[in-house]
């Protein structure tokens, strides 16, 4: 199946309202950084992919990532920052593969899940990262490199590790688990998570202190119809007695379907689950939580607040977190730039303050390229205090082939919205001014919400904003709303 789909055709959303309340607050983002130490030309993370995105992590001021590069050979390599992602510390080769799927836990240990040659590995650091342990075969076939894929890892607070991915040793291919409940020196017999008899395709695992594990994956019921299933275990991942559908997919004539999930177990036991969403020949990115422990899930909400809503601007490869309450996420957009109607590849951020009922509007992570890089396949990490790191891989370097993607970062703080401040910078100046010119005449994108740049509240940008904004910033009079 094909990650990135390509069509044509513009339609507007009548199925599913955009889920956005009116934030006091939002974040912002710092310049992009380079994590991997590769040449310009050399190393390159072209088909990287991690299930459910979890392949950075954050705790105090450290940030963790992993990814999939190949210089001479193809490696998983790892670095951290001890300064909130500003910079980078020397790459580490942790293992042989590809597909690394990453978790962190509160000692600060790393759990690290990869694909080599057909077969699922393990590793662990116990140093942050300066080395990591000798591989450990994760599934049990006998038969070699029958075609196990695209691992994702989970960790509870107790140090259990679960690990979870596509398997064909079985038709067709189907979601199987192990678990480790050592510290991953061993792992259990494996355990076929999704038995319905149809193909089973991107996956993600969470898993809670009280022995439930949670995995979701794509299925494709029909050629037309893959909604998203879950099963659930509550001995530990040892069994999987409870399964049932994630997506509100409706009846439709066009093919629909739910892909590329991300869970998360949040505080109180709320699971969370974010996926790319086909209804109705639209593309949008939705999210549902359940309150009872997967037993049901509430009606999906819809996250991206894109208007363009075609295969060809589709979000993709959702990554999501919750910490305290806060259910966050990243994802990949292409959309329209308003500044040159080109299409841009952008990562884009949203969280919501009311367990997922709604979501605040987008905003876009990246500073502005005029190279329009496609930047694809987006991990998020949140530490304690609210400080998110977000990474990702793209082409800015080979935009012409799109055969060098190497892996980037940025860190975002929570800040107070000013009206009129424009760059974000939580003060008003002639900088505001002048990107509220260019956005009123010539559709400039600037960082803030439109509600920042909107003065007089009318909906849209005119002379009079930049009139309000001109006497705000130099004779300190106040806006007339708010």
């Amino acid at each position: 199946m094909n990650r990135f789909l390509v069509s044509a055709g513009l339609f507007l959303l009548v199925s599913t309202p955009i889920a956005s309340s009116q934030p006091d607050s939002i974040y912002a983002f710092s310049s992009d950084v380079k994590i991997t130490e590769a040449g310009q030309y050399e190393g390159s993370s072209f088909g990287f992919f991690s299930s459910g995105q979890h392949f950075t992590a954050f705790r105090g001021d450290t940030v963790y990532v992993a990814w999939q590069e190949s210089r001479d050979f193809t490696y998983i390599f790892f670095a951290r920052s001890n300064d909130g992602g500003l910079t980078f510390g020397p790459n580490v080769v942790a293992a042989g593969g590809v597909n690394p799927s990453m978790r962190v836990d509160s000692a600060g240990v790393i759990y690290l899940a990869y694909q080599n040659s057909g077969d699922i590995f393990f590793r662990k650091s116990t140093d942050g990262g300066t080395t990591f342990s000798a591989r450990v075969k994760v599934n049990d076939d006998t038969i070699p490199q029958i075609g196990q894929e695209e691992p994702a890892i989970a960790v509870n607070n107790k140090g259990q590790i679960f690990i979870a991915w596509i398997d064909k040793r079985l038709y067709p291919q189907s979601i199987f688990i192990a678990a480790s409940y050592d510290g991953g020196n061993t792992f259990t017999a494996n355990v076929q998570a999704s038995d319905s008899g149809f193909y089973a395709y991107s996956c993600d695992i969470a898993a809670d202190d009280s022995g439930r594990v949670y995995v979701v994956w794509s299925e494709a019921v029909t050629a037309l119809n893959l909604p998203l299933r879950l099963a659930r275990s509550d001995d530990s991942g040892q069994s999987f007695s409870y399964r049932t559908t994630v997506s509100d997919l409706p009846v439709d004539p066009d093919q629909v379907y739910a892909l590329w999930p991300s869970a998360v177990v949040g505080d109180g036991g709320v699971l969370g689950v974010a996926w790319q969403d086909r209804r109705f020949n639209q593309y949008t990115l939705h999210f549902s939580t359940s309150n009872d422990y997967g037993q049901a899930f509430f009606p999906s909400v819809r996250v991206d607040d894109d208007l363009n809503l075609t295969s060809s601007t589709a979000p993709q490869t959702p990554s999501l977190v919750c910490r305290n309450d806060i259910f966050y996420v990243v994802w990949s957009d292409v959309r329209i730039r308003a500044s040159d109607s080109q299409t841009v590849a952008n990562i884009f951020f949203s969280y919501s303050l009311d367990t997922g009922k709604s979501f605040v509007p987008n905003v876009d992570a990246n500073a502005a390229d005029p190279n329009r890089p496609f930047r694809l396949i987006p991990s998020l990490a949140v530490n304690e205090t609210g400080k998110a790191f977000v990474c990702w891989v793209d082409d800015r370097y080979d935009p012409v082939f799109s055969e060098i993607y190497q892996i980037f970062g940025t860190t975002g703080k929570y800040i107070q919205l000013l009206k009129g401040d424009l760059n974000l910078d939580e003060m008003l100046s002639a900088a505001d001014v002048v990107m509220l010119v260019n956005a009123t005449f010539s559709r400039q994108h600037y960082p803030a919400p439109f509600q920042n740049a909107d003065g007089n509240c009318d909906g849209k940008l005119s002379g009079a904003d930049i009139v309000l904004l001109l006497y705000a910033v130099f004779a300190n009079n106040p806006f007339p709303c708010s």
